[in-house]
């Protein structure tokens, strides 16, 4: 995989973006204070992300946290 870099991007991308629109657009842990992460890029291998949600209200009870994860 690591000979088509072009697709390597495009792929990543999609795969990074997905779960974002997913946690902001259908409201996953109903409102999102903030929302950052950061991509690594290694010499050999694929880029991974490291991502990070601070919700505006906290989830106090286990069965709730349960449901999302």
């Amino acid at each position: 995989a690591s000979d088509r870099p072009d697709f390597i991007v495009c792929m990543f991308d999609r795969h990074v973006k997905a779960p974002i629109s997913v946690i902001i657009k259908q409201n996953t842990f109903e409102s999102v204070f903030s929302l950052t992460s950061t991509i690594e890029y290694q010499k050999q291998g694929l880029p991974h992300t490291h991502p990070l949600s601070i919700l505006a209200k906290q989830i106090d009870i286990l069965e709730d946290i349960d449901c999302i994860v």
